[in-house]
């Protein structure tokens, strides 16, 4: 589907496709209004009128983005999608040099054979109409490239279109240098750069955006005042002297009968922005209020009474009076990021909006939905970054919460790496590109971004906790508790952070800390799978048995069809020695973790199932579940993922075989990577043939010295 919607051009000159399928001309909405022209513009002749298609097709489509590229318009004309048609039908496009004098006859020449309506008269291949692209560039690369750059009177978008032409005479990196824009550098941690200049430093003041009321006649625009809500409070927690409680946390506070004081006092934040939207046609009336919750005094309040066309001045308005009202000093890169807006074409918005109400509702078919709302919010204006960033966003989840296969990986980074070029400065895409990065195993440049997205936005939930998840897994526990901390201060209502901490205190060795986490979450969200799922763990690092047996049976009556449920009593059946009921709970789990369970879950069953076989004489059984594994897992190494239970799992498959040396090579490089689970070296039953030998007590002891030098650590951090 070739057209510059789906054409990115990255700082570093290579060109992406983003195909997103052949398009039909049933899905065609020709009397629709506010269908942008354009798409049909792409589309060849025998597309349009049903005929069989093949690559020339393709190449059609070649030829009027090259035609675009080098004239700034599409050969068809720019107007009403009927007209479009008749045009590509039956009348002959004007050869680009008489749009634009400077092309030369050969890329006329070129132009026009792409664009014969007879698919057997264009070019056979795109090897053929590469090979006479490189004709013409070679002469075309004698004239000086600052030459082409100041006479070319195009626009910028149309410019870093030709760039991707010229770049085949060598001289697009010129070009982008000159006019592209490129990833701002990371400024370390402490630096004048990431406080914004700001001296000295003020303790920041807490509030919490609670869910605007939807006062329109159509309850169906509950999204767009969710929507406008999350967009405010985003623009709010970019700035450094706000600390803004999460949306997730806000969330229940949605049509709540509680006092103001009863929520402040519950969010452990003293100041509450609250308020209404009502959207009438191309009409929108805003109400928003800023309260003192513990004087229950009004600090500020307006009315916005505008056109729909207002929604980005009115948001950045409100965070504004609100910054002021609060005595905020704003530095002036927060101010630029205040007034940003995000797209020129409201119907784009609107379209990202549904995107974002579909994707977080954590369903598979809604994520599909997702995927088809921010493709028609990009095909409304392609420099949409956060559009962009929703669709890496859900195709990233095709990935790790659907298993829709690890193919979509590179969908995903090619939308975010999409989105980063197009505005770097939003903390919403640099998390993205660190997520796609993580996809594909890169971490080292995964964390670097979600660090990126932090020194744009500090109280970026997503990336905090999404960085605290990837430091611990990398052994850096002292940091990853302490983004933990970092992300319940902002989500006090988000049960996840507080299972993490639990989790994070148990591997340490702070079991007394340990409880008071999880109790703290389970006392947040009781039904809660992953506080109650944690909870099993420290039932087993504390070695109470009986009660890790009745807390993953109360898991299992209440679904027994949850994989990660199963794969934890599974787990906890084979470490207390009962095969039996190990191998009917990790049996179901490896049948129903490919149904849209994590990749994760599905390795690990692998490993815990092939181990329980062999412990009970299926040898066979065992070693095609250690195959399937160790081919997963090797795939992930080779890729780059540094996951320190990758060769964990790998060390564990060739102990129980009885290869120490093998294990135990496995096991270095497990700790390389970052393993520092202490407890479960000693106790895992994968490893008993490997407990008694003199090289798995040494490599025991220093695993043990660096969990004594992260609790140390840990215990001076908290000291008051």
């Amino acid at each position: 589907d070739l057209k510059p919607a789906n054409l990115m051009l990255t700082p570093e000159g290579t060109i992406r496709i983003l195909d997103f399928g052949l398009a039909k001309v049933r899905d065609l909405q020709l009397t629709d209004p506010e269908q942008r022209p354009g798409t049909v513009a792409y589309m060849s002749p025998e597309q349009l009128q049903g005929e069989p298609l093949d690559p020339r097709t393709d190449l059609w489509s070649l030829g009027v983005v090259l035609y675009e590229m080098l004239t700034g318009r599409t050969p068809s004309g720019g107007g009403h999608d009927l007209a479009t048609i008749y045009n590509i039908l039956h009348e002959e496009p004007a050869p680009p040099s008489t749009v634009r004098e400077e092309v030369p006859e050969a890329l006329d020449q070129i132009v026009g054979k792409l664009l014969r309506k007879q698919p057997q008269e264009r070019y056979a291949t795109a090897a053929e109409v590469l090979a006479a692209l490189e004709t013409v560039s070679e002469g075309s690369a004698r004239e000086p490239a600052c030459r082409r750059i100041r006479r070319s009177p195009l626009p910028r978008p149309a410019l870093l279109a030709l760039v991707a032409l010229l770049a085949v005479a060598g001289v697009g990196s010129a070009l982008v240098a000159a006019n592209g824009r490129t990833s701002p550098e990371l400024p370390e941690e402490g630096s004048s750069a990431v406080n914004g200049m700001r001296s000295p430093a003020r303790e920041a003041v807490a509030l919490a955006v609670l869910p605007f009321e939807n006062l329109s006649d159509e309850r169906e625009n509950e999204y767009f005042a969710d929507g406008l809500t999350e967009d405010i409070l985003t623009r709010l927690s970019t700035i450094a002297e706000l600390t803004v409680i999460s949306r997730t946390s806000t969330a229940p506070y949605k049509d709540s009968q509680k006092s103001l004081r009863q929520i402040t006092q519950e969010l452990g934040v003293a100041h509450i922005v609250e308020g209404s939207v009502r959207r009438t046609g191309d009409r929108v009336r805003i109400s928003a209020q800023l309260v003192d919750a513990r004087s229950d005094r009004q600090l500020w309040a307006e009315s916005y009474d505008r056109d729909l066309t207002d929604i980005f001045a009115i948001q950045s308005e409100i965070a504004r009076r609100i910054a002021e009202a609060l005595q905020a000093r704003l530095t002036p890169g927060e101010r630029q990021r205040l007034a940003m807006r995000p797209t020129e074409s409201l119907t784009a918005y609107d379209l990202y909006l549904r995107g974002r109400d579909y994707f977080g509702r954590f369903k598979r078919e809604d994520n599909e939905i997702a995927l088809g709302l921010f493709r028609q919010a990009i095909a409304m204006d392609s420099a949409f970054a956060l559009a962009w960033a929703g669709l890496a966003d859900a195709y990233a989840a095709r990935v790790h919460r659907y298993d829709q296969g690890l193919g979509w990986r590179d969908s995903a980074f090619t939308a975010a790496e999409t989105a980063v070029f197009l505005n770097p400065e939003l903390p919403e895409v640099r998390k993205t590109l660190g997520h796609a990065y993580l996809l594909k195993g890169d971490w080292t440049r995964g964390i670097a971004e979600y660090e990126r997205s932090l020194a744009l936005n500090p109280s970026y939930l997503p990336a905090i906790t999404n960085l605290g998840l990837h430091k611990s897994m990398m052994g850096e526990l002292d940091e990853g508790l302490r983004l933990f901390k970092r992300s319940a201060a902002l989500g006090p209502e988000g049960v996840t952070a507080w299972a993490n901490v639990a989790y994070t205190y148990a591997i340490l060795g702070l079991h007394t800390q340990a409880r008071e986490a999880i109790n703290t979450a389970l006392a947040l969200q009781p039904d809660s799978y992953h506080a109650q799922q944690t909870a099993v763990g420290l039932s087993v690092f504390a070695g109470r048995w009986a009660e890790a047996q009745e807390q993953v049976e109360r898991l299992l009556a209440r679904d027994g069809d949850n994989a990660r449920n199963r794969a934890t009593a599974g787990d906890v059946y084979l470490f207390n020695g009962d095969l039996v009921r190990a191998r009917e709970h990790l049996e179901r789990a490896y049948d129903l973790a490919p149904d849209g369970r994590p990749a994760t879950t599905v390795r690990r069953t692998r490993v815990l199932l092939g181990a329980t076989l062999w412990r009970m004489g299926e040898r066979q059984g065992a070693e095609q579940l250690f195959a399937e594994y160790e081919e997963l897992a090797r795939e992930a190494i080779a890729h780059g993922d540094p996951f320190p239970f990758h060769p964990y799992g790998l060390a564990a498959m060739h102990a129980i075989r009885g290869q120490r040396s093998e294990a135990m090579r496995w096991l270095e490089t497990a700790f390389s990577a970052g393993f520092v689970d202490h407890w479960l070296l000693l106790h895992d039953p994968l490893l008993a043939e490997l407990r008694g030998t003199p090289e798995f007590q040494q490599y025991a002891a220093r695993v043990k010295a660096r969990v004594d030098q992260l609790r140390a650590r840990v215990l001076q951090m908290e000291q008051p």
